[in-house]
């Protein structure tokens, strides 16, 4: 295959013209135990001039001993805004691997991928070459660049535990002037197999750099190596480490500072990563403090870097400092640069103190401290209110569900404030008079028979001290049905499937318009290669039926935005987005279509630990920009300083962590409450652990639920871990209790079941603040047993569960459950059995006293029935799990919908998807 195909173009072939700098890779070596794992660097080596702006190249290995591999981007690469990726070749043992971006960026010498190879544990060699060869690199205009010397390959060297023949390391000199260079030696307690053995080197202390690893040849006792030393401003010891397998060995260089270098400087704005760094900023707001529309004070930063390139982490002392971002890179004696931004929000007047730090490995860190002088500036003090408009929809003529308004004082001061509704005896709100911060909640008490309405809410402090405000209120019909997909991705080892299903009595005429998202949130007309080639305009669906379409997740570029369906009939469906890495289980989520109104919603925030919660929101209006605006309350309902805005064009569309966008939500759960003013907000949550994802809809505070609110299918132990979020739509607090009903027989009968839980967290009586969120987690000590929940409470509460499988030697996976309200009547279950696909579902009858029936219809992708009547008989409180093919053998091996109907009792019901180790959860499409 010619590189320039491989590629997809983002490394032309072009015609050589002008004589480039030559370059080359070389790859390290490593040592490892038996079903370890070694990380092996791939580095840039170039000359001053070389513009090396694209990489690809082939690696060959032993399929027998390796099992598995995977790349990320090195630290050159990172830093140019470049990605690493390798393909499957044509044979076991090879792998096609690039380095690109789309940018002209070009990558300084130094490390641009980390190979991971994966060893068996049965590795039948020693010693595992590592060759690399057919090495492409290009310019930013896509000249080639001549290749010198030959790329030089690596070698893992295989070791069983406590056999490691490493005996020292000695460096000479063992003191030296900066800067400079000493010469070490890695000695064996015997020689090298045949096959040679590789010891991995690092360096404690950024001023002194080392080759990654050294090769001992077969047969030698002993292999040297140099260490460079850079200049100094002060005298240091800097540690050496050689390592074998699971036995290392330490050098300890002293090194002595070169006479007249100045120490590291340290201006406001222009930092030297040095050894030791501290500043000072002084940041000055004669604003009032807090007051709403006080612009932030903000700084920017630069950092040199004299040293090689490093990753680093940023962290705040105080919410009210807010960096730009989270983490940085800086490159090869580069600079990096990143804002810091105080938000004077509900801070009294006087001074405030923080600190900011960089924090890097094997660097020390670095110190900012902040002074914040607020001393107000006599004039009266903004009323804070959020939000600032508020949106109610009416839906079959049904009053919409109350919001609240958090108001607050911008100096963080009791003060009274009356609340007056406008006149029109449509809305009200309550109390009349609230003491700041406080919560007043708003409500339609009637539905005119004319819309839209319009009203007023007017806050009207009790002092002279704070001005007052107000909030438009707007009523209006919810109109027609507007179907969107909140996220899809492609490209990079994602794929989705989409399907959608016709709940309507007549047939469906369907069309699926994707967009991508561009890097200004701007979207464009988006075709991705459909399997099949299937059409995605007028597709019709019959009554009862679903159809799916699957994007090929061809490219080794990420592509990501959303889909607008539209059809003239009641629809609904769900998104699956797959990811495949090299070396690891798939992964899935799964994205429920959007229909109804979110122009208010909340969303629980769990970045504790290993999780990071992240957020997709799209503006799905073709016409109006869309103002998001946010705020965050912990779990007893207090606000966290700190706000959000973002502006969305039409059609606009941005995914981002919490974490990295919201620094003050960092290690810390919490319930955002967002809000769109214009446009119309399409939106969805997603969780990331450390080697898992899932997706959880967002909680709309547009709509309402009505019924028992169930949770079909909880499960503990045996590798499961089930983790309930629930959330309080409502401005008032909300009380409840969670039942959990065990399953007992494989008829489905269940008992009385109290699962352990994480802390010992009551799950009886509990009260949710207003806007706020509370989340329980079982142990997943015991053994294995898996049920069904109910939340108890007469409040407007919504929420979901994630159930979490974790099994040893595999990469986790998890699935959100939502919690469902009322009994599921009828209801299609669209399935897809075919490859290595499998569709289960979870029933759980959630009637105290009443069995109930499940009369299922199972049609094809066609639409012919192929099953007809089967009948399913829960018992009271029970609970079933199982394949779609072991009760509905006509579903094996094919792809179709499921027709459910329950004329005698009430069920909430799950589907489940698995492919081989991933799986995902999908909620039915309820037709009545």
């Amino acid at each position: 295959m010619r590189a320039g195909l491989l590629l997809g173009g983002l490394l032309p072939m072009a015609s050589l013209w002008g004589a480039a700098p030559a370059a080359t890779l070389a790859v390290s070596s490593a040592s490892v135990l038996p079903g370890g794992s070694a990380a092996l660097s791939v580095t840039l080596v170039a000359p001053d001039g070389a513009k090396v702006s694209g990489v690809q190249w082939t690696i060959r290995y032993s399929s027998s001993s390796i099992s598995g591999v995977s790349v990320q981007a090195g630290a050159s690469a990172a830093a140019a805004g470049k990605t690493a990726q390798c393909l499957a070749g044509p044979d076991p043992g090879i792998r096609r691997c690039l380095v690109y971006g789309l940018n002209q960026s070009v990558m300084a010498p130094g490390p641009i991928a980390v190979l991971v190879f994966h060893v068996a544990a049965n590795a039948p060699s020693s010693s595992i070459p590592v060759g690399i060869s057919e090495l492409i690199m290009t310019e930013p205009a896509g000249n080639p660049i001549p290749i010198d010397p030959p790329a030089a390959g690596g070698m893992i060297s295989v070791v069983q535990p406590g056999a490691s023949p490493i005996h020292s390391l000695t460096c000479t000199p063992a003191s030296i002037a900066s800067p400079g260079v000493s010469s070490c030696t890695v000695a064996l307690s015997a020689p090298a197999p045949s096959g040679g053995l590789a010891a991995v080197l690092s360096s404690a202390d950024p001023a002194v750099t080392v080759p990654p690893s050294v090769n001992i040849a077969g047969g030698a006792a002993s292999a040297s190596f140099t260490a460079t030393v850079a200049p100094v401003a002060s005298n240091l010891t800097a540690l050496i480490t050689a390592a074998v397998a699971d036995v290392s060995r330490s050098f300890s260089l002293n090194i002595t500072a070169q006479p007249g270098l100045p120490p590291p400087g340290c201006a406001p704005a222009n930092i030297s990563w040095g050894p030791v760094t501290t500043c000072t900023l002084a940041l000055t707001s004669k604003g009032a403090a807090g007051a709403k529309y006080t612009e932030p004070v903000s700084t920017g930063i630069s950092l040199s870097n004299a040293g090689a390139a490093v990753q680093y982490e940023i962290y705040a002392s105080s919410n009210w400092i807010i960096p730009s971002k989270s983490h940085g890179t800086l490159p090869l004696n580069g600079t990096d640069s990143f804002t810091i931004h105080t938000l004077p929000l509900n801070l009294p007047s006087g001074i405030h103190y923080g600190t900011v730090i960089l924090s890097a490995a094997d660097r020390p860190q670095v110190v900012i401290n902040l002074t914040m002088d607020l001393t107000g500036s006599g004039q009266p003090t903004q009323l804070n209110i959020f939000p600032t408009q508020l949106d109610f929809f009416v839906e079959s003529g049904l009053a919409p569900l109350g919001q609240g308004l958090q108001v607050a004082a911008g100096d963080a001061s009791a003060a009274n404030v009356n609340v007056l509704p406008s006149s029109g005896g449509w809305l009200a709100a309550a109390p009349g008079t609230v003491v700041t911060p406080g919560l007043v909640a708003v409500n339609v008490t009637s539905t005119p028979s004319s819309l839209p309405q319009t009203g007023t809410i007017s806050l009207a402090p009790s002092s002279q001290n704070l001005s007052s405000g107000q909030v438009p209120v707007n009523l209006r019909s919810a109109g027609a049905k507007q179907y969107s997909i909140p996220r899809i991705v492609d490209g990079g080892g994602f794929a989705t499937t989409i399907t959608i299903s016709n709940l309507d009595t007549a047939p469906a005429i369907v069309s699926l318009r994707l967009r991508r998202v561009l890097t200004d949130k701007t979207t464009v007309p988006w075709t991705p290669l459909m399997e099949g080639g299937q059409a995605t305009e007028d597709v019709p669906i019959p009554v009862g039926g679903s159809i799916t379409w699957r994007t090929s997740g061809l490219g080794s570029q990420v592509d990501a935005g959303w889909a607008q369906v539209i059809s003239a009939r009641r629809i609904g469906g769900f998104a699956v987005y797959r990811q495949r890495v090299d070396g690891r289980a798939d992964q899935e989520a799964a994205v429920p279509i959007v229909s109804t109104w979110q122009q208010r919603f909340l969303v629980p925030v769990d970045n504790t630990g290993s999780l990071v919660t992240s957020i997709a929101v799209t503006n799905t209006s073709e016409t109006e920009p869309g103002d998001v605006q946010a705020m965050f309350r912990d779990e007893n309902g207090q606000v966290i300083p700190g706000s959000y805005r973002l502006n969305l064009p039409p059609q606009g569309h941005f995914a981002f962590a919490t974490a990295d966008e919201l620094p003050f939500l960092r290690n810390r759960r919490a319930t955002a409450d967002f809000v769109m003013l214009g446009g119309r907000m399409s939106a969805v949550g997603l969780r990331f652990s450390s080697s898992a994802f899932t997706s959880f809809e967002v909680q709309s505070l547009n709509t309402s639920s009505f019924g028992r609110l169930i949770i079909p299918q909880v499960a503990n132990a045996g590798g499961f871990v089930t983790t309930i979020t629930l959330v309080n739509k409502e401005a008032e607090p909300a009380l409840l209790s969670l039942r959990f009903y065990r399953q007992t027989g494989s008829h489905g009968s269940t008992e009385a079941w109290n699962p352990p839980i994480a802390g010992d967290k009551p799950t009886q009586n509990v009260t949710i603040q207003p806007g706020s969120s509370i989340t329980w987690e079982t142990t997943g000590a015991g053994n294995l047993e898996q049920g069904w929940a109910e939340v108890i409470t007469s409040s407007q509460v919504s929420g979901f569960a994630v159930f979490l499988q974790r099994i040893a030697g595999r990469a986790d996976q998890e699935a959100a459950v939502p919690v469902s309200a009322g009994p599921q009547i009828r209801f299609l279950l669209p399935y897809d059995n075919t490859q290595s696909f499998t569709t289960s579902m979870a029933l759980a009858s959630f009637s105290p006293e009443s069995q109930a029936v499940v009369a299922a219809t199972v049609r094809d992708d066609r639409n012919t029935i192929v099953g007809e009547q089967t009948v399913i008989t829960l018992p009271a409180h029970g609970h079933l799990a199982f394949p779609l093919p072991q009760q509905f053998p006509q579903s094996a091996g094919r792809r179709g919908t499921i027709e459910f109907h329950v004329p005698t009792g009430s069920v909430s019901v799950l589907g489940l998807r698995f492919a081989g180790e991933s799986f995902t959860s999908f909620t039915p499409q309820v037709i009545q």
